[in-house]
This record gives structure tokens, sequence and C-alpha cells, in this order.
């Protein structure tokens, strides 16, 4: 089943793809090279309001040196907390999601950089360990790879080296290192979600 993708909404100097029920992406327009934010599921942020996530994001992505960003999501269901999505997560909508991501990274520069930030295991957990998000994962990383941009995570100054890779959430940011370190995916894959 194809899923209808949302036209643009555009408030200010902000656009989003978005339904009511699902956000595929929000960002910044008239970025020169925007960071791209990769979290799980949105909440309820968007052009017309900011929410804790999209606060911690700007102020991560200043910190940085970016002039914008972007917020695409593993999957596009709107949710404040991810253990309240439903049990059955849709391949299709999936699919969709991939397309617009797809579509975003086609659209930012070579300097753009990919910074992973879907949270900590327990949030996966909460999930089930769900196959849906498994393969939006690495379907996502695919994505970037092919991209040829660099994946990023923050690091925790905090963090125990048993606790790494892990593409923390915006929302931890307490304790966060910046600039952002490269993640390793592939690690984070077999070590995390027993790939």
């Amino acid at each position: 089943m194809t899923i209808a993708i949302p036209e643009i909404q555009e408030n200010g100097n902000r656009y989003q793809r978005d339904d009511g029920a699902c956000r595929y992406e929000l960002g910044v327009t008239g970025a020169r090279s925007p960071l791209l934010w990769v979290g799980l599921n949105p909440s309820t942020g968007g052009v017309y309001g900011n929410d804790p996530t999209m606060r911690e994001v700007e102020k991560l992505t200043t910190a940085a040196g970016s002039d914008g960003w972007i917020l695409v999501n593993l999957y596009p269901r709107r949710s404040k907390r991810p253990k309240d999505l439903p049990r059955v997560l849709s391949d299709d909508l999936a699919q969709s999601n991939l397309s617009v991501i797809r579509n975003a990274l086609s659209a930012v520069p070579a300097s753009s950089r990919v910074v992973y930030a879907w949270g900590v295991d327990s949030a996966l957990n909460a999930l089930g360990r769900r196959e849906v998000m498994k393969r939006s994962m690495v379907a996502v990383d695919e994505i970037v790879n092919r991209a040829g941009l660099p994946r990023m995570r923050m690091e925790r100054s905090n963090a125990s080296t048993d606790m790494l890779p892990t593409p923390w959430h915006p929302l931890h940011a307490a304790g966060c290192l910046t600039p952002f370190t490269d993640m390793e995916f592939r690690a984070y894959l077999d070590r995390r979600m027993g790939r």
C-alpha cells in the first residue's frame, strides 16, 4: 500500500512534512550546511511550536557551528513516549518515511553531517526491539552511507566504555561533548541490537 506523503508546510524560517498523526521531516529553511538529526519518533513539536527535543536540537546545532538543522526519525508516528507507539508498526509507513529521508539527504550539501540521536536502548526495548525499527535503522544507515555523509553521535563524557557507541537523544545531552564524535553504526548494531 502506498502512503501519501504530505506536502511541505512552512511558517517563518521552518518547514515540515506533517499530516497530524505523523511528522516525516522538520527543518530550518535556507541552511547552507545543516545537521541532519535522526531521532526515534516525533513528539509534539513542529513549525508552529517547539517541544523540548527541538529546543535541544537547536542549541546543539548552534554549539556545533552549523547554520541549520533537519530532523527526521526512524519512524514518523507522533507520540510523546515511544512506548505508546502502536504495538504493530506499519512497514508501509516506515517505507514512506525512508523515502522522505532519502530525498532530504539528496538535497543537503556534502559539507553536512548526520547525527544519530534516537536514544539509549531502553527506548527501543520499550518497543520490544521490533523488527521494523531495526530495519529502519539499517536502511537509514545505508542511505547515509550512499550519500557519503559522516555519521555522528553525541559522546557523553561520563559514559563507561561498555555503553558506547550510543546515539544519545538530545534531551540526554547533559554531559555530552561537542563537537560530535563518529558513530560506529555496525558496532552499535552488533553490540546493542543483537544483530
